[in-house]
């Protein structure tokens, strides 16, 4: 996420929670100082793998934050609670995709293959963490197509760490890309998003076919791009 996107929405939740604070008898400045700080440092909390965890910590963050502004720290660890929760549980809610991880990546390659032979539409999976465990997260998206397959992630901007959401759950991306394509008699072709995205991961671009990964090769002496048959199977 970059700084200034941070800061608007530290400044837009620490606004709109001082006002409700006022509206219930209490200063704009305790449920301000909570609300923002609760989501400045999601940046921190959301590293934490229990949900729990996550809204424990957003509590104490909120509390803290309530106390440092004059406030109860009861009352700041209610928003920071209520900011963990709701906020980035409801901002997954309002996206045109669901998510899955799977820490199974043969059972993860298989489903997408299996969700492009039942809709003929392509569709996208990463490499990525989730605290110890490891794996593959697919977006399932509805501007999915026959020719073309979508991911939506954040960016830390410090670190530069891609990740994804879903509810309280953070995934951290890794570098392999892989997906399908919805023409199954045109499996191997490469389309000129296929390059774009090569470029843009800035890694190899995996396909999917015949459970087996292909990966998109580039040829100097032709100056072509073709997909080259792995030995890893799935």
């Amino acid at each position: 996420m970059k700084f200034d996107d941070l800061i608007g929405r530290m400044l837009a939740h620490g606004v709109s929670q001082g006002a409700i604070t006022v509206a219930q008898g209490g200063k704009f400045q305790h449920g301000f100082f909570s609300a923002a700080f609760s989501v400045g440092a999601e940046v921190y909390t959301g590293k934490i793998n229990s949900n729990a965890g996550k809204v424990a910590a957003s509590s104490v963050v909120g509390g803290t934050a309530s106390v440092l502004g004059g406030g109860k720290f009861a009352n700041g660890a209610v928003t920071g609670a209520y900011v963990m929760m709701f906020n980035f549980m409801m901002h997954q809610k309002q996206t045109k995709y669901r998510i899955e991880f799977f820490n199974d990546s043969d059972e993860a390659l298989r489903a997408m293959q299996d969700y492009t032979k039942k809709t003929g539409n392509e569709i996208a999976g990463v490499s990525a963490t989730h605290g110890e465990e490891s794996g593959i997260v697919v977006w399932y998206h509805d501007d999915n197509t026959p020719n073309g397959s979508h991911i939506e992630y954040m960016e830390e901007n410090v670190t530069g760490t891609r990740y994804v959401r879903d509810g309280l759950n953070k995934y951290i991306l890794g570098d392999q890309h892989y997906h399908t394509h919805g023409a199954w008699n045109q499996m191997q072709t490469v389309s000129p998003q296929d390059i774009a995205t090569q470029a843009i991961w800035s890694k190899p671009l995996n396909i999917l076919y015949n459970k087996r990964i292909w990966m998109l090769q580039y040829n100097s002496k032709r100056n072509n791009y073709y997909y080259e048959r792995t030995k890893i199977k799935y």
